[in-house]
């Protein structure tokens, strides 16, 4: 799954954070011994998208700084993924405001299921 923009786009944060993952996780911040985005690497076996997915799912676990679709894209423009961050941004704004009738909030934090939108 992804998220989609007003005008249609899919944005696919997974397959587009893949290969900066463990820049990304570094950023996280949960893991300041290191030792968390190695042993991700050897579970998964190296594979980029899985690695990706599992540094996801333990941010969302609630660790290391907020998740929060703010610190998300943040942290996509300190990956100098600067469009992806655009991206998610107006994701975030049409996503919002079709189920509030209202526009969003990037301090809202994600939860588990917001793990689906980010595949």
């Amino acid at each position: 799954m992804c998220m989609t923009t007003s005008k249609g786009k899919k944005v696919k944060i997974i397959e587009s954070v893949a290969v900066h993952w463990k820049n990304f996780g570094a950023l996280l911040d949960f893991d300041p011994m290191g030792n968390r985005l190695e042993i991700i690497a050897v579970t998964e076996r190296e594979r980029p998208e899985e690695c990706c997915r599992s540094m996801f799912q333990y941010w969302l676990d609630g660790n290391g700084v907020p998740a929060t679709w703010s610190t998300l894209i943040d942290i996509l423009k300190n990956c100098r993924l600067s469009v992806l961050a655009a991206e998610v941004k107006e994701a975030l704004k049409t996503k919002e405001g079709s189920e509030r009738g209202s526009r969003g909030t990037e301090a809202e934090l994600l939860n588990p299921s917001s793990f689906s939108t980010l595949m």
